[in-house]
């Protein structure tokens, strides 16, 4: 009896130890298949004043890293070359490969600062004359799929639509900018807006900027973050994680 006994529960143990690892199994398979076939790729723009070369913000804002590269749209350096509209074509990645990705923005002519120890967040573009105008960024030619989309200001009110679709108004309110370095967090120094989807190849998104508390319309930064679908083998795989627990737990 008692041999008969611990038999069972040897049998009992080693099924145990093999659903144990055959779940391990699959759940490292089910990882392995979620990465994305298409790395998510990463766009920053800085706004600002100067020659159009190059922007001084290098790294990382609220996503990215140390090293990250930063197209730069410059309203012009003298008076005489001070412009309210104007495009990037050609955006680069943050790892500086090219792009088709254009942008173009409509009554951006003021520049100003914030006195931020961040290159980007510190300048900023605003219509002018100071009053209750908006200021436009589209953004052309991104592939069909899902992005998130980071609006960075010390007081931004941002409205975002894609292909239809409005998604609502995001804003951010910065009290102590000057002389500190950021802690990115959102409603402060950035707006966020996740999801936002491009159903047709080069469909425009539409970014429009409105005045904030008290203040201009503004623009200090962007970033565009492709957020890539679930990879389908990650999917059935997990099914069949949820259909050997629903097993196991009737063992």
């Amino acid at each position: 009896m008692h041999a008969k006994r611990s038999k069972n529960l040897s049998s009992s143990t080693d099924a145990n130890i093999n659903k144990s690892l055959l779940l391990t199994s699959l759940l490292s398979l089910a990882i392995s298949a979620s990465v994305p076939v298409q790395a998510a790729s990463l766009l920053n723009v800085d706004f600002g004043a100067g020659p159009i070369n190059a922007s001084p913000k290098v790294g990382s804002a609220a996503v990215g890293q140390t090293g990250d590269f930063w197209n730069f749209y410059s309203r012009g350096n003298l008076p005489a070359d001070w412009q309210a509209n104007g495009a990037l074509i050609n955006l680069r990645q943050a790892d500086f490969n090219l792009t088709s990705v254009g942008l173009t923005v409509i009554d951006a002519r003021g520049a100003w600062g914030n006195g931020s120890l961040d290159p980007m967040y510190d300048s900023y573009l605003y219509p002018l004359p100071n009053g209750p105008n908006p200021l436009t960024i589209t953004l052309t030619n991104l592939p069909v799929g899902k992005f998130d989309i980071y609006l960075y200001s010390q007081n931004g009110n941002y409205q975002l639509l894609s292909g239809g679709v409005n998604y609502g108004v995001r804003t951010s309110y910065d009290l102590g900018p000057n002389g500190t370095t950021p802690v990115w967090e959102q409603g402060v120094q950035y707006a966020l807006f996740q999801g936002v989807g491009v159903m047709n190849s080069g469909e425009p998104v539409t970014i429009v900027a409105r005045p904030g508390i008290g203040d201009v319309a503004q623009i200090a930064g962007l970033q565009v973050v492709f957020v890539p679908e679930p990879a389908v083998g990650s999917m059935v795989i997990g099914a069949l994680l949820l259909r050997i627990w629903q097993r196991r737990r009737r063992a």
